[in-house]
């Protein structure tokens, strides 16, 4: 459990349009009133070692590209926190 393993598969999940932005907050809606709203330039992205997939219209992914130890994807992952411009909080209805 030191090392984070490269994947195609496994990656964390980004709305790139409105269709597909509506339907993930209609599956959160269930377990959350509020959701915090955050957009980034894929521009800002291109990290060593991580890299975004877009697998299908309106979905993308923020993949691991080769095998890092622990601290690194989380370091990484918090400079991509910070590039990340929030845009709102939505309230959601049940």
């Amino acid at each position: 459990m030191e090392y984070i393993e490269a994947s195609n598969e496994v990656g964390l999940s980004f709305a790139t349009n409105m269709k597909k932005f509506k339907k993930l907050i209609k599956s959160k809606s269930r377990f959350h009133t509020e959701c915090d709203i955050y957009a980034i330039d894929e521009i800002l992205l291109p990290m060593d070692g991580l890299k975004i997939v877009h697998y299908c219209p309106g979905h993308a992914s923020l993949i691991v590209t080769k095998k890092m130890t622990i601290p690194d994807p989380i370091n990484k992952f918090k400079l991509i926190a910070d590039r990340m411009d929030k845009i709102g909080t939505m309230r959601i209805a049940p």
